[in-house]
């Protein structure tokens, strides 16, 4: 969920696709209001894939604003990996649409659900790699590069371009393929109401992703959301 200044408005952008497919979507909704039900205006598909007509999987979307350029959206899950692409409005795109992580040579393509936003000279982004949802044998990670364009390249610690492969390790399941899986890398930015499973702290790598600032991770302590542990992260 984001927030538009201009109109004043607060836009949800969903996704709806059948589990393993690109017969995929992504929609929006807008209230003035988001804590009351009844303001929400669905402006339904704003982006659609198929398995017959684009290489991308229109779900896993994040809307992210530039101060430079507006709003960009990227999205993307497995097949033609993470794209991304500006917005001309909250509902409608212009321009090209760029290719931002992809795993060439490696089966299904395994990454997904993007989350880019802008520090400093820098613009960052997070992805998931690998697989969730497969119990103990779930090998989900938290990745992340940076560049200095919001449409990339993005590149990993050694300078490898993430949609050439490269793998900015920032947070792992584990070498004992633990079920908590870290996935998605919310936990860190947007969405501190974690469950138990998801809490864990980043790998000695992480220093080296140049992610600059002081990090939190949450956790639910009688229906209010406490901080558990800080990291001060330095830059690369």
């Amino acid at each position: 969920m984001v927030y538009n200044g201009n109109d004043c408005r607060y836009y949800m952008y969903y996704a709806a696709s059948p589990f393993g497919t690109r017969n995929s979507a992504i929609g929006v909704a807008s209230s003035t209001n988001p804590c009351a039900t009844g303001t929400w205006t669905d402006h339904g598909p704003i982006l659609r894939s198929s398995s017959t007509t684009t290489d991308d999987n229109a779900i896993d979307p994040n809307v992210h604003w530039d101060s430079t350029s507006g709003w960009w959206k990227s999205w993307g899950s497995f097949f033609g990996g993470i794209k991304i692409q500006h917005m001309s409005s909250m509902t409608t795109f212009d321009g090209p649409t760029c290719t931002i992580a992809s795993r060439p040579g490696v089966a299904n393509n395994p990454v997904e659900a993007p989350s880019t936003f802008k520090r400093g000279k820098y613009h960052y982004l997070f992805a998931s790699w690998d697989s969730c949802c497969k119990g103990l044998d779930s090998t989900y990670k938290t990745v992340v590069g940076r560049a200095t364009s919001i449409t990339g390249p993005y590149s990993d610690k050694n300078g490898v371009r993430l949609d050439q492969g490269g793998e900015p390790l920032y947070l792992t399941t584990g070498p004992t393929k633990s079920a908590r899986a870290a996935g998605k890398r919310q936990l860190l930015l947007h969405t501190p109401l974690l469950r138990p499973q998801q809490r864990r702290q980043p790998q000695n790598g992480c220093q080296a992703a140049g992610v600059e600032w002081q990090l939190a991770l949450y956790q639910r302590n009688d229906q209010r959301v406490q901080p558990r542990q800080r990291w001060n992260l330095p830059a690369r």
